[in-house]
């Protein structure tokens, strides 16, 4: 009850001090919900409170939910690791790479792991490289069909046409944040037989319970959205824009983005941890991921120093003692008293935060509608209040 009380006041602070305009966030331990607790509003304008059943845009957080539906197709036999994704996505094949030299082959193709691994030689919506450029020119396409009512940009188009722009860099030798979890949604579409959302709902999100987790929300419940805010200047401003190709209000579009699509909420994020937390099993009790499938999930992969160190470069605030692999940040080598060894996370843009604590059987979960937050303040001390040497 003393851990829960300051956890409030962790909230409650960040609210009162204008870092966010509301948070919810629940503790797990041995595959239940210790506590869940909230702050502020969902909206600040029309002074709606943060409630358990809130909708938020999960952005980020999408990302090892693709990861685990690979794996899925993998423990099936459907999908390998080493699955070069021209197999998929035929216009992968024969890749290009661009370097200083000119644009010359890829010694090899991407593989599915190279895709889990951020290693596979695509880029964002930013920098200067023909990759990077490529994926911006789809984004404005994709928002300009959309506007103008147009056939909409499905997932396998988007992907398949991030395929036609050389790669930023040869396979598994470096690492670049990047659409990767949206070219293997597209993967997993193919290798299916189905859309990426309709097997995410089959094998995940209806096993678990999770209800109200999808790449749209309907009409009807919109009015439970949050809205984001943004920081400028001390005040926080609402956010309205699209990003990344994904409308702001929750509409359906053919674009189901394994990398920053999905919309949940705080109930079915406590269903997704808990399973992490029982080996796999549903609420019933029921395996929807085998143990290993999980225990490959949560490990540290191979990782060329290269990778490592560009990794790093790219992420400066992360610590040094963390490493990248199937969408997920992993504490192989603790090096400070603030590293957890064992500790599995990944956040959303806009403030989602799950963090695994395989070592101790605990998660954190946290949503919140602040732009840029991800791994921000509020979640760090509720990890420190948690662990106790803070």
């Amino acid at each position: 009850m003393q851990k829960k009380d300051r956890a409030q006041a962790i909230l409650d602070d960040a609210v009162a001090h204008q870092e966010m305009a509301g948070v919810a966030c629940s503790i797990l331990l041995h595959g239940e919900t210790v506590f869940s607790l909230s702050s502020g509003y969902a909206n600040l304008e029309e002074k709606r409170p943060v409630k358990r059943d809130d909708i938020y845009h999960l952005f980020s957080m999408t990302k090892p939910i693709t990861a685990l539906a690979a794996l899925l197709l993998i423990q099936d036999g459907r999908l390998s690791l080493t699955d070069p994704i021209e197999r998929y996505l035929p216009t992968f094949a024969h890749p290009r790479v661009e370097t200083k030299d000119g644009i010359v082959p890829s010694p090899r193709s991407v593989t599915v792991q190279d895709l889990l691994n951020m290693a596979g030689g695509l880029c964002y919506s930013w920098g200067e490289s023909q990759n990077a450029q490529n994926v911006i020119a789809l984004y404005k396409e994709m928002s300009e069909r959309r506007r103008n009512g147009d056939k909409p940009m499905t997932t396998v188009e988007f992907a398949s046409r991030v395929g036609q722009a050389p790669l930023a860099y040869a396979p598994g030798t470096s690492w670049a944040y990047s659409v990767s979890a949206d070219v293997l949604g597209a993967v997993i579409e193919v290798a299916s037989g189905q859309s990426f959302g309709s097997f995410l709902k089959q094998r995940i999100f209806t096993p678990l319970g999770m209800d109200e987790t999808g790449f749209f929300v309907p009409t009807e419940k919109r009015f439970r959205l949050t809205q984001p805010y943004f920081t400028k200047d001390g005040d926080l401003v609402p956010f309205r824009e699209e990003s990344l190709g994904i409308a702001p209000n929750g509409e359906a579009t053919g674009f189901e983005s394994g990398g920053a699509g999905l919309y949940s909420t705080l109930p079915n994020m406590e269903r997704l941890a808990q399973c992490l937390l029982r080996g796999g099993k549903d609420p019933q009790g029921n395996s929807v991921f085998q143990e290993d499938t999980l225990r490959f999930f949560f490990a540290v992969q191979p990782m060329q120093s290269s990778v490592y160190q560009a990794f790093h470069h790219d992420c400066p605030g992360i610590p040094m003692g963390c490493h990248y692999s199937n969408f997920l940040r992993v504490m192989a080598k603790p090096q400070t008293p603030d590293d957890i060894p064992g500790e599995c996370y990944c956040d959303g843009w806009q403030g989602a935060y799950l963090s695994v604590f395989t070592k101790d059987d605990l998660a954190i979960v946290a949503l919140m509608g602040q732009c840029g937050h991800g791994t921000g303040p509020v979640n760090l001390k509720l990890k420190k209040l948690i662990f106790g040497s803070h």
